[in-house]
C-alpha cells in the first residue's frame, strides 16, 4: 500500500483500530473483493465482539468451527444481515456496494437519508431494497461514487465492494 493511494488512509485507520486485518505475510489485498463474512466480522468487531452463547442462526453453510461463526450469529440475531436464502448465508460470496450500504444501514438502526441518487448516471441500477440505504450512505458522504474518466461518478451498486472501498467507507463513518 502506497501512502499516496486513495485508499491508504482508510486502510491504515481500519487496521490501526482493529477493524480489519491483512491477508497474512504483510499483504492487505486492497483490490480484492470483500466477502459477506468479512464485512459482518468488521461490524462485529465494531460492536465489541459480544458473546453469542445460546444464540443461533439457520444457515447450513455456517459451521460452529468457522472463524466467521460468531460474527454471523451476532449479525443475524441483531437483524443486521439476512441470508441469501432461508438456509444459506454464502459467507464467501462477494458483497456488492449496495449490500454494503444496506448492511451498514441496518447496523446503525436504519437512519433516515438525505442524499440524492439522481446525481449518479447509474442510479436506476440500484435495487429497490437498497434505495433508502444508498440514499443515506450518499447523504452522509460514506459512498461518493467511483470516478470515471469523463468526470462523472458511478454508484456501481451491483459491483463488488473491494477491501479498500470498505475500509474507506468505515473510516468516513467512524471519523464523522
Amino acid at each position: 500500500i502506497i501512502v499516496n493511494d486513495w485508499y491508504h488512509d482508510g486502510i491504515h485507520f481500519c487496521v490501526e483500530q482493529g477493524i480489519m486485518n491483512g491477508k497474512g505475510e504483510g499483504v492487505f489485498a486492497p483490490n480484492e473483493n470483500t466477502t459477506r463474512a468479512q464485512l459482518v466480522t468488521m461490524l462485529y468487531r465494531l460492536a465489541g465482539e459480544p458473546p453469542v452463547d445460546g444464540k443461533t442462526e439457520p444457515f447450513t453453510d455456517v459451521a460452529e468451527n468457522e472463524w466467521f461463526y460468531a460474527p454471523i450469529v451476532w449479525a443475524y440475531e441483531n437483524k443486521v444481515v439476512n441470508g441469501v436464502s432461508e438456509t444459506e448465508f454464502a459467507p464467501n460470496a462477494s458483497v456488492t456496494r449496495e449490500q454494503v450500504a444496506t448492511i451498514l444501514h441496518r447496523y446503525l438502526g436504519t437512519p433516515a437519508g438525505t442524499g440524492e441518487l439522481d446525481a449518479f448516471p447509474d442510479a436506476a441500477d440500484v435495487s429497490e431494497y437498497a434505495v433508502a440505504p444508498l440514499t443515506w450512505a450518499v447523504g452522509e458522504g460514506l459512498i461518493t461514487g467511483i470516478a470515471q474518466a469523463d468526470g462523472t461518478a458511478l454508484l456501481a451498486p451491483t459491483g463488488n465492494a473491494t477491501r479498500a472501498q470498505i475500509a474507506t467507507i468505515l473510516m468516513r463513518y467512524l471519523t464523522k
